[in-house]
């Protein structure tokens, strides 16, 4: 027995050993995963905090993913948050959740990319609204944007 312990002992401490390097090993594989989860959220109820509260177009053009030019995207954006604005009017308050993230690397460099779901009441009603996040260079945009109104 070495340092006059029992078997029994050493089998226990070894186990705890065992299972504090296990858990250590979980939560350098998973608390990453979940703080960019968190992460993810976060930048999604902020950008669409920045557009919709009140909406606009010129805001919400400027959080579009730098890296996907649309040559259409000025202008649809000023045209899609007044017809937002009219509809709905400014946001009240959102409660965002991730669908799917990936870290992915393209021809623009590495990134991560999130499915964002924010459940969002305005002054005229509640939504859903889903947008693709993307973080580049520590910076969060989106680019896409949909709306689903009630029942669809």
């Amino acid at each position: 027995m070495s340092q006059g312990k029992s078997p029994v002992v050493q089998v226990c401490i070894g186990i705890a050993v065992g299972l504090g390097i296990i858990s250590g090993v979980i939560g350098f594989l998973v608390l990453p995963e979940y703080a960019t989860e968190r992460a993810a959220i976060n930048a999604g109820d902020e950008l669409l905090t920045k557009i919709a509260q009140p909406w606009d177009g010129l805001q919400m053009y400027s959080l579009l993913d730098p890296k996907t030019p649309l040559p259409w995207a000025l202008g649809g954006c000023v045209n899609f948050a007044s017809s937002m604005d009219k509809t709905y009017g400014s946001l009240k308050s959102v409660k965002g959740e991730i669908k799917d993230i990936s870290k992915l690397s393209d021809m623009n460099g590495p990134h991560i990319d999130a499915q964002y779901i924010g459940d969002a009441e305005f002054e005229k009603g509640r939504v859903k609204i889903g947008m693709t996040l993307i973080q580049r260079d520590g910076n969060w945009y989106f680019n896409t944007f949909r709306i689903n109104p009630p029942g669809s």
